[in-house]
C-alpha cells in the first residue's frame, strides 16, 4: 500500500514539475518575443545611429521646450 502512494504522489510531482517546466518556457519564449519587439523597435526608431534616449529622433516630442512659455 505505501508503495502504491508513493508512486501515484512521484508520478503527480513528476507531472507538476514537467507543467511548471512547459508553463515557464512558453512564458520565456513570450518574453524573448518581446524583447526582440523593442529592439527591432530601438532600431527604427534610429538607436542604431547612436542616438541616446534623450537626444533621438523624437526627443522634441518626449521633452519640454526651454522656451515654453
Amino acid at each position: 500500500m505505501d508503495k502504491e502512494i508513493k508512486d501515484v504522489m512521484e508520478k503527480f510531482f513528476n507531472r507538476l514539475v514537467e507543467d511548471k517546466k512547459a508553463e515557464f518556457e512558453d512564458g520565456m519564449r513570450h518574453w524573448m518575443h518581446l524583447i526582440s519587439i523593442a529592439y527591432k523597435f530601438g532600431f527604427e526608431m534610429g538607436y542604431e545611429k547612436g542616438y541616446s534616449d534623450s537626444d533621438g529622433p523624437n526627443s522634441e516630442d518626449i521633452l519640454p521646450s526651454e522656451n515654453v512659455e
